[in-house]
């Protein structure tokens, strides 16, 4: 599950993170919530990607895993067909909700809207959206330490009880129960936008 913060101009941003979140993508459907990806789910993503003719994906997920270097060189590539197509990307950040993800934004300027979006989608699914959930959702989150308290004190403030061991998002989520997932990601994305307001977009996901 992964919520985006968005402002006027963050379209990419929602996009990235509904690919990125991989609540609903098969490989990633016997994923319990917080658990890493496995080399078995990333070498289906792999599959997949081969399926759809998105051949550089495909090479690197096929050895069931992605280094920062691939994960890296993925966002250069959608960076790339972004601009090409006449958009500007403000980052990549990397996130202080996990550690791991990228975070960016991207501007279409004056172009149409639906074509723009259209554009957006294609160079997510060609250079950009398996990459990511592969290397995301298989390495270890640690969430930035003001975060941390700062979300511990937001959860306590709504009257929600916390073990005081929480590192990540899926460890506030195992303190509060599954019911109060939604109290979690309110209370990181309030925060995270309080102690972060220069950041391109906030993706909080579990």
């Amino acid at each position: 599950m992964t919520r985006p913060r968005l402002t006027p101009i963050a379209v990419a941003a929602l996009l990235a993170a509904t690919a990125l979140a991989g609540c609903s993508s098969e490989p990633d459907a016997e994923r319990a919530p917080g658990d890493p990806m496995s080399s078995a789910q990333i070498m289906a993503l792999a599959d997949k990607e081969g399926e759809a003719g998105h051949v550089e994906q495909q090479t690197v997920l096929e050895d069931g895993a992605v280094t920062f270097d691939e994960y890296d060189g993925a966002f250069a590539r959608l960076e790339s067909c972004l601009t090409d197509h006449g958009f500007t990307v403000d980052g990549p950040v990397v996130s202080p909700v996990d550690g791991v993800r990228y975070e960016f934004r991207s501007d279409f300027g004056t172009r149409d809207q639906t074509a723009a979006l259209a554009d957006l989608d294609e160079c997510n699914a060609v250079h950009w959206t398996s990459v990511a959930q592969a290397f995301e959702l298989s390495q270890p989150q640690i969430m930035d330490a003001p975060l941390v308290t700062a979300t511990a004190d937001c959860l306590r403030t709504d009257g929600l009880t916390l073990d005081g061991e929480e590192a990540k998002v899926a460890d506030f989520v195992s303190s509060v129960g599954e019911a109060q997932g939604k109290a979690v990601l309110d209370c990181v994305q309030q925060e995270g936008a309080r102690l972060y307001p220069d950041l391109p977009s906030l993706s909080v996901g579990y």
